[in-house]
């Protein structure tokens, strides 16, 4: 048997309510989501019991339930002038009036007692009007324990609970649905500014309390971005933001990971511009933020190629995708994105370091407004399970779109990768290090001029091995925007 104890009363209107307290394990048992209720969110269930875990400011509202019986005597019985007795109910529910009563104050006639309700163990009775999702996210664990046997603690804690009793009838429906309706409907919530105020405005809270709060992990930063944002009295802030710089502080620091206030001020002042200048004003606050974020973190080229798509496109008009959203839906669909693939002897660990280095540079600098990118498939490096190097390298060389290679010291691997780009019909740049230096290059490596008679016939660029890091990126700067316009014909 579970036992309820609390107390009943009529309240403002006639309904009866039986309030009291009892473990999350009891109330999950006994109830039920009513029928109105919204589908379950259950991607929050997971945040849910992480904060009722180990928030340091965990607090349970109250529950509300519904009681339907199927007894026209039983609230007759219940509000009965006697102070004992029990209640017998046909489905082995017993109540039992307590012998407390309450003081009686001049001029009023309590009607409130203590009752105990004695439930079969295994019987849910009532159903959720409020608080069905908090309940719901301890699905889970219930679960688990019951297979166990093992009592979770989480579930041992008390909370508060009210119980709207009503006699089984449509009426009693209604009442339920009206409830939930003007629980949900009619209260007029905080914003979130007027929120994060009682969190950000006064100095109660310790950054570690501010991270639990707010599920921030860059809360050491908010104090420096927020004087970045108070410090631009624009329209940026007041119009789109509607002066809510707690609000938009928070957004800022749950969409960037890192944030460096130079670089932060320098973007905030970039877009605040452009929104001054009328080039932005249009866009929504979620369309603003993601400007910020892909400003923030981009390089100048990318981000005027993804403003100007922003500006151009029907995303304009789209106000439910986050910030994130946006960016993913342009990154995914709109940029071309070319994969550069290099070949090089391996002389040491350094030198691949060197060009892996050299590589990605120059590749950036060549994509500078561009409505495209390109990526280096990194030399020599992978991650994840081992795999067959020869495999992975045809894989590679098959998905890249422009091939490179270093013939310096005629390396038999760098020659079998020039044959699978050439027979996959890549676009290719080759390169070969000068006999003529003034010492001897690539870590005391002899160079070898001397290339297989296939190989010969085709066309490569010489450097210097002095210097060789800027005349590399020279070649490449000349050499891949040609190819790249040769690609873009065939697209």
């Amino acid at each position: 048997m579970v036992k309820l104890t609390g107390i009943v009363e009529d309240t403002f209107t006639g309904r009866t309510v039986f309030r009291g307290y009892a473990t999350l394990r009891t109330l999950y048992a006994l109830s039920v989501p009513g029928s109105y209720q919204r589908n379950e969110c259950k991607d929050r269930f997971s945040d849910i019991v992480d904060f009722f875990r180990n928030s340091s400011f965990t607090f349970f509202p109250e529950l509300l339930f519904g009681w339907q019986i199927d007894d026209n005597e039983f609230l007759k019985k219940l509000k009965g002038e006697q102070l004992q007795g029990t209640i017998k109910l046909p489905n082995g529910i017993e109540i039992k009036k307590a012998k407390f009563s309450f003081q009686q104050n001049p001029g009023e006639e309590p009607t409130t007692k203590v009752i105990s309700i004695f439930i079969p163990e295994s019987l849910p009775l009532f159903t959720r009007i409020d608080g069905n999702h908090r309940l719901s996210a301890l699905k889970d664990i219930y679960e688990q324990e019951k297979q166990a046997g093992v009592k979770d603690n989480l579930l041992n804690m008390y909370v508060p609970f009210s119980i709207l009793v009503q006699i089984n009838n449509d009426e009693a429906q209604k009442y339920e649905q009206a409830f939930f309706y003007l629980i949900n409907a009619k209260s007029v919530p905080l914003t979130d500014e007027e929120n994060l105020k009682a969190i950000l405005e006064e100095n109660t809270f310790t950054n570690e309390e501010k991270k639990s709060l707010l599920k921030i992990t860059n809360i050491d930063t908010i104090e420096t971005i927020l004087n970045i944002i108070q410090s631009k009295s624009d329209k940026l802030l007041s119009e789109i933001f509607g002066n809510n710089v707690y609000t938009f502080c928070v957004k800022i620091l749950q969409l960037l990971d890192t944030i460096d206030s130079q670089q932060f001020e320098q973007t905030i002042t970039h877009i605040s511009a452009l929104y001054n200048l009328k080039i932005l004003e249009d866009l929504s606050e979620n369309a603003c933020l993601a400007c910020i974020k892909f400003k923030y973190e981009q390089k100048e080229y990318a981000f005027d190629s993804f403003k100007k798509w922003l500006l151009n496109s029907k995303m304009l008009k789209i106000k439910k995708l986050s910030p994130n959203e946006i960016i993913d839906f342009y990154n995914n669909n709109f940029k071309k994105q070319y994969t550069v693939f290099v070949a090089m002897p391996y002389i040491s660990d350094a030198r691949v370091v060197d060009f892996n280095k050299l590589f990605v540079e120059v590749l950036d600098d060549i994509s500078k407004n561009q409505d495209y990118e390109l990526h280096l498939i990194p030399i020599m490096r992978f991650r994840g399970r081992s795999q067959r190097i020869d495999q992975r390298l045809i894989e590679k060389i098959n998905e890249c779109d422009i091939f490179i290679a270093d013939l310096t010291t005629c390396n038999e691997n760098v020659i079998f990768e020039i044959g699978l780009a050439e027979g996959a019909k890549k676009p290719m740049i080759l390169i070969k290090a000068d006999s003529d230096s003034s010492r001897v290059p690539f870590e005391e490596i002899e160079i070898n001029n001397n290339l297989p008679f296939d190989m010969d016939k085709l066309q490569w660029i010489p450097y210097s091995s002095t210097g060789y890091y800027n005349k590399i990126k020279s070649i490449m700067k000349n050499n891949i925007p040609e190819i790249l316009k040769e690609l873009e014909k065939k697209d």
